[in-house]
């Protein structure tokens, strides 16, 4: 009996917390966690998932979901073919990654966006807390400015002598840097104050302001996934999402971060700090620990992180386990997640 079907009927009798802990362990070996052992915050993330989620989960991890190539060696007969495109060798990888029919009907895009709608929001949310954070502080500081003005102005008549002398001294003042020449690859919301935060929709395309730069001199149109800017500070934040197959998550970072090298070098040119991040969701809900620490820099609490990495990896199984409970339809609506 192939190995495959082996492995298929023997989890048939293993428990929930069994099938858990076995492709946590799985996924370390495999290196989709980047090095970050799989612990409580894993299983507490698919512990949740209803039993028919994680029965897809469990078995898509493992290859043993009944793909066509997947039953064609278990049971030696039928097709191995793709039933939307002319693919001959039909695996889940195909089903949920390169099914040219797939892709060319928005099954992929689905999912992209609805992955993208969720980091969004997580963005917008960081940045309204960021200013209200913003604002108390300003009234905070404006009530103890009102108090201390009567002893400060007390204070200046005995300080003017003294500041006249250092005066005549002479001191050399130093120019600030330009802030488009600031290299740092870190960002905060306490960098300006008038942030635009865009995002490309299937129905809202993204479009960059021409203040920052003129797309159509480039190549082509650029719309990255999140595009967020200020014009007052010149600093310009891209991040652009990708939901690939576990394994290929490295090389899908690296060929987004190639891709978009002449949008950011454009733009740093016209003298705006650009900073490139590329954010990969795993199909089947592994997020790296790289991809966290994009996070990090809009001001996320760990606990928000927890949430925002459950809330990513539960949506990306749901509508990976919906493309593929609709592998074999060709008139296919995308449902609502």
């Amino acid at each position: 009996m192939p190995k495959t079907k082996t492995r298929y009927k023997k989890t048939r009798d293993m428990s929930r917390d069994e099938k858990i802990t076995e492709i946590l362990s799985l996924a370390e070996e495999m290196e989709w966690t980047n090095g970050e052992e799989c612990g409580w915050k894993w299983k507490r993330m698919f512990e949740s998932l209803p039993q028919k989620l994680l029965s897809f989960w469990f078995n898509c991890v493992r290859d043993t979901l009944p793909d066509p190539v997947n039953l064609r060696e278990w049971t030696r007969q039928g097709s191995s073919g793709c039933h939307l495109c002319d693919e001959n060798e039909c695996t889940s990888y195909h089903i949920l990654c390169n099914c040219k029919a797939a892709l060319e009907q928005g099954r992929y895009t689905w999912r992209h966006d609805a992955v993208l709608e969720i980091i969004h929001q997580a963005i917008l949310e960081s940045l309204e807390e960021s200013e209200e954070s913003e604002e108390s502080e300003e009234s905070e500081d404006s009530e103890e400015s009102g108090e201390s003005e009567e002893s400060e102005d007390s204070e200046e008549s005995g300080e003017s002598e003294g500041s006249e002398e250092s005066e005549e001294n002479g001191s050399s003042t130093s120019v600030p840097t330009p802030s488009w020449q600031y290299k740092s690859s870190n960002f905060s919301w306490d960098d300006a104050e008038d942030w635009e935060i865009l995002i490309d929709r299937k129905y809202d395309k993204l479009k960059i302001p021409l203040e920052i730069v003129d797309v159509s001199n480039l190549s082509k149109m650029w719309r990255p996934d999140i595009f967020i800017y200020s014009l007052k500070a010149r600093v310009v934040n891209i991040l652009e999402l990708t939901c690939p197959f576990e394994d290929n998550r490295a090389d899908r970072k690296a060929g987004k971060t190639e891709k978009y090298q002449e949008l950011v070098e454009a733009i740093r040119k016209n003298r705006y700090t650009t900073h490139f991040k590329t954010i990969e969701v795993g199909v089947t809900g592994f997020i790296s620990r790289s991809t966290m620490k994009v996070f990090d820099q809009f001001g996320l609490e760990f606990e928000e992180k927890e949430d925002l990495r459950r809330e990513l990896s539960k949506t990306v199984v749901k509508c990976s386990h919906c493309i593929w409970e609709n592998r074999k339809k060709w008139n296919w609506q995308p449902p609502k997640i």
